[in-house]
């Protein structure tokens, strides 16, 4: 008698069992392999920081720095002349905000700087992001400098660069990835299927199935939107690619603007967006920023600017120094909290 069938009468019927929808489920969302306890939040930043080094080496980049030369004698230079103004600085600033001074709105490009002079300073814009609570008005906002230098980086004209950069922009890119998988687990954001797993993660902390299924069905058209204020271009990355984006913008220069504490109240956010960044419900007046960091190249322009407007008491600052300054902390202390200030 045939193996499996013993005992079976032949003229019975095989009845065969349809999967369950769990076991469907299952197979469309494969369960997240369990990360040992032992593994702590320490080891496994300085896992991802490997594979970083590694990126790097692929690409032929230095990993400490994407110098190869080093820090130029003249930035060198001017950073041992303005050292005590930066670590001031960067002692009071409790956050940074990653902007840039061009951006596309309705395919038309506009003056970004001029826009927040004319607000008063930064104000609330529409952020869908959050599974937590839906699209809301939201400024984002990140207590890493890299994080947030990463965005002001990305309005860099395409094929420039800043005079330094401590670690490439692909470099800081696989930071991203961290926040990507606790959003769809997965660095890739084609692969929006893995959703499944934290979805139930999501509705324990929120409770808000819709608000999370919409922004699973919506986030790499929300990506490309928020990519559209940059490029024109058609885009399409890993996430780890993304802040190797470029702006094609002619005369579009990075902005980052460093923000006081207590300045405001933090939002409650999902905890992947909690990961870097916080988020401010209410405006941030120009009363409350510490200083604004552009490239050496438009330090004197952005000043001139900022005066013809009547904006006073900001000291505007060579992003490069500020690399410089990060330069002196490892690549863990800077992605795991604001060194700066400690």
């Amino acid at each position: 008698m045939p193996e499996g069938i013993e005992g079976k009468n032949p003229s019975e019927p095989v009845v065969v069992q349809n999967p369950t929808w769990r076991e469907r489920l299952g197979k469309l969302w494969p369960r997240r392999k369990e990360t040992p306890s032992s593994i702590s939040e320490d080891e496994t930043i300085l896992i991802d920081i490997q594979d970083a080094v590694d990126a790097e080496s692929r690409d032929k980049i230095i990993a400490s720095t994407s110098h190869s030369e080093g820090i130029p004698p003249d930035l060198s230079q001017e950073y041992e002349s303005n050292r005590r103004k930066i670590e001031g600085l960067y002692q009071e600033t409790a956050y940074w905000h990653g902007t840039g001074r061009k951006q596309y709105r309705n395919g038309q490009a506009i003056d970004l700087l001029n826009s927040i002079i004319d607000d008063g300073g930064l104000i609330p814009h529409s952020d869908p992001f959050d599974a937590r609570t839906g699209v809301v008005s939201m400024i984002s906002l990140s207590d890493r400098r890299m994080y947030a230098g990463g965005y002001a980086r990305m309005h860099l004209p395409v094929g420039e660069r800043l005079g330094y950069e401590y670690m490439s922009d692909r470099f800081w890119g696989i930071f991203l990835r961290m926040t990507a998988r606790e959003v769809i687990g997965s660095t890739n954001l084609d692969r929006i299927r893995k959703i499944g797993f934290h979805a139930w993660s999501h509705l324990r902390e929120g409770g808000n199935l819709s608000t999370l299924a919409n922004l699973a069905l919506n986030l790499r058209k929300n990506g490309r939107k928020w990519i559209s204020r940059i490029t024109k271009e058609e885009i399409k990355k890993p996430i780890t690619e993304l802040f190797t984006i470029h702006s094609d913008i002619p005369g579009n220069y990075p902005i980052l603007i460093g923000v006081k504490d207590g300045t405001f109240t933090p939002s409650q956010t999902a905890n992947y967006i909690s990961k870097y960044e916080t988020r401010a419900n209410t405006p941030i007046p120009f009363s409350n920023f510490t200083h604004i960091e552009v490239p050496q190249d438009n330090v004197q322009e952005t000043q001139n600017f900022l005066n013809q407007r009547g904006v006073e008491n900001i000291p505007v600052v060579a992003m490069e120094l500020g690399e410089i300054h990060s330069s002196q902390f490892s690549p863990q202390q800077l992605i795991v909290g604001n060194p700066f200030r400690k």
